[in-house]
């Protein structure tokens, strides 16, 4: 990668200590928007789930007014959402040391840090600004045996602040990158995280779509294996929960279609077929990571 570029590269390796990562629940849901939505708000739903994000407000001295942060959009979100759950899960702590120094964290997520308007750096902050600012909501109808609807609604305010330039002594090369999760958070991710492989994640992520892709199916083949029926997911539905920034449908399912046999490469334990207007997940897949017991939750 040129150091002196102003825009981000291909990425390259994500160089953490641990070959499995743990997605928040999440990422098995819906996904965050692919580019900036240019919104207050943005909406994703399956049927069961509305997952909605409303943007922060900053105040502008200027104009005595309060402006949005915007949408968190891209892949920063996805990564640092990935990067945070994953520590919290394998050490078991709210309080997370994320890298030594900023620029040992960006090469750690495959970028090179470099400086100015378009640089990485400003891409991240700007992409931190909006995801510590924003508000991010689940909604749950779901319909009992008797057909009544039963409701519930779930505020994640996830991170209480993440720390590029740690206070203290020390030049800003050597200061840790810090974050801290809300416990509510915390809790979350040790009851609903799960698993997903690093080295397929790295290869993947250039496509959001199919990273978006990978990491739903890898929720979908986790929670409920063995598995005894086929699930037959519609394209229209996984559209809804997934696709942004398409005309129709058929396009979605092109480029899904797509994605899911690169997935495969990676991912040969997954076992689907492509049914008119659908994706089927066979009964005989398999789970990409497997369960194994963790460390014993902090209290």
């Amino acid at each position: 990668m040129n150091s002196k570029s102003t825009s981000m590269s291909y990425p390259g390796k994500i160089d953490i200590p641990y070959d499995r990562l743990y997605a928040p629940a999440i990422f098995g849901r819906v996904s965050f928007p692919h580019r900036d939505p240019k919104a207050k708000t943005y909406l994703r739903a399956d049927n069961e789930y509305i997952f909605s994000i409303e943007s922060g407000h900053k105040y502008m001295d200027k104009s005595a007014s309060l402006e949005p942060y915007g949408i968190p959009f891209g892949i920063y979100p996805r990564l640092l959402l990935l990067l945070i759950t994953s520590y919290a899960k394998h050490e078991a702590t709210r309080e997370i040391i994320l890298s030594e120094s900023i620029t040992k964290f960006m090469r750690s997520i495959g970028y090179d840090l470099t400086g100015g308007k378009t640089g990485t750096l400003a891409q991240l902050n700007n992409q931190l600004d909006r995801l510590l600012n924003c508000r991010l909501c689940f909604r749950r109808n779901k319909k009992s045996k008797t057909g009544q609807i039963k409701k519930s609604k779930d505020y994640l305010n996830q991170i209480t602040r993440i720390e590029l330039w740690e206070s203290g002594e020390g030049t800003e090369t050597n200061r840790q990158v810090k974050a801290v999760i809300s416990e509510s958070f915390y809790r979350w991710i040790q009851e609903t995280a799960y698993p997903v492989n690093r080295k397929t994640v790295e290869a993947l992520r250039s496509s959001l779509l199919t990273l978006d892709l990978y990491l739903f199916l890898c929720s979908r083949t986790y929670r409920i294996n063995p598995r005894k029926y086929e699930t037959y997911i519609s394209w229209s539905s996984l559209e809804k929960q997934l696709g942004t920034n398409y005309k129709e449908t058929k396009e979605f399912a092109r480029k899904a279609r797509k994605s899911i046999t690169k997935i495969i490469d990676w991912y040969p334990e997954l076992n689907v077929r492509f049914e008119r207007g659908c994706l089927v997940i066979v009964s005989t897949s398999q789970p990409h990571i497997k369960s194994y017991p963790q460390k014993q939750v902090n209290k």
